[in-house]
Order: C-alpha cells, then sequence, then structure tokens
C-alpha cells in the first residue's frame, strides 16, 4: 500500500477528501459534530502532499439554519469549485443542504444552493469522470443523481442503491462504471453499478 506523509496540517476534525483538476488534494477539515465550529477549513495539496494553501469558510446562514453552522463529511470538486453536502445530526437523516465554495485559497462564506431531505446521514460524495452524475453515500445507501447542462442539485434523482447497513465512510468513483466504498470496520467494497 502506498502511503504519503503529511506535515504541517493540523487535523481537528478530517472528513473527506477530493482531487483537483491539477491533481492536488482536497482534505476537508469540516467535520463538526457538535455544531460548536463558527468556521472549518480545507486544505489544498500539491502532487508532493505540501500544503500549498487553505480555505476557510463559514456557511451562509439560511432560514433552515439561521446559526450557519454545519456538520459536513462529504464533498467533490468539479469545475473551479467544492460542492459540499451536511449531515443531519438524526441518525434517520433529515435536511441536507448544499453548499459551493470556490477551490482556491482564501476567506469565503459557502453559497448554499440546494436542499432536501434524506432518509440517512450523508458521509461521503463523489462525481462521476463525466461529470454527467454524483453519487451521495449514507449508513446502507447509495444515492445518485444526474447532473444536467453541468448545474449540481437535487432536481434530477437518478436511483438509489441499497448495500451492507455498516458505518460507510467513503466513496469514491474508480472509473464510470464502478466505485470504491469503505466503512470503519475495514471493509472494502468495489461495486459495478451499471443498469442501476
Amino acid at each position: 500500500m502506498d502511503t504519503k506523509e503529511i506535515r504541517n496540517v493540523a487535523n481537528h476534525d478530517w472528513e473527506d477528501l477530493s482531487s483537483g483538476r491539477e491533481g492536488e488534494l482536497y482534505i476537508g477539515d469540516t467535520g463538526n459534530n457538535s455544531f460548536n465550529r463558527e468556521s472549518v477549513q480545507i486544505y489544498i495539496l500539491n502532487n508532493q502532499s505540501e500544503l500549498t494553501g487553505t480555505i476557510h469558510f463559514s456557511y451562509e446562514p439560511s432560514e433552515s439554519n439561521p446559526a450557519g453552522r454545519e456538520d459536513c463529511e462529504a464533498f467533490f470538486y468539479s469545475e473551479d469549485y467544492l460542492y459540499l453536502f451536511t449531515k443531519s445530526p438524526e441518525m434517520n437523516g433529515g435536511l441536507v443542504r448544499l453548499y459551493r465554495l470556490p477551490a482556491k485559497p482564501g476567506v469565503f462564506i459557502a453559497e448554499l444552493l440546494d436542499q432536501i431531505t434524506i432518509n440517512g446521514q450523508v458521509t461521503s460524495a463523489d462525481i462521476s469522470p463525466d461529470g454527467k452524475e454524483f453519487v451521495l453515500l449514507t449508513y446502507g445507501k447509495l444515492l445518485f443523481f444526474d447532473i444536467s447542462n453541468g448545474k449540481i442539485d437535487f432536481k434530477s434523482p437518478a436511483g438509489c442503491l441499497k448495500m451492507v447497513r455498516k458505518q460507510t465512510e467513503a466513496i469514491l468513483y474508480l472509473n464510470q462504471d464502478e466505485l470504491l466504498i469503505t466503512n470503519e470496520q475495514r471493509t472494502v467494497f468495489k461495486l459495478s453499478y451499471r443498469g442501476r
């Protein structure tokens, strides 16, 4: 197994990872189970695992979340933006909000794009290699959404796949037809899912 040491980067509550157009790595220090963090950050590392920048941000307040505090374990990169999906504090799920953030160093307020009620806690997300769909991972389910005209939102649900209900925490498109999923019990799943 290939491993890399990451230096000079604090781990308050690391969650999801994503890679950018040039192979840069985004590490989301975005966990906030107790909702006491007013701002969070995403680290940007180059191919040599060196820190090249930090995205400091808070969330846009809304009617459904006037305090603007979120717990987020899921995000992905697409076209110079990061798309973040919140995790409901309720074990059986609840309102999931989708935010957008520039994928560059700086201090920002994440823009609220959409929200939907999901029966499950969202723990990871990824976008397909062709950019035409994205998937959200929950404990026991994969939720697929189509992307129309490059617009990422919840308007086009495409399907749901059920799997073993364990503490699944990470998902990755290996290619257009296969997904890699891992859980806290150290099980790795490779899923071929065309024809869903």
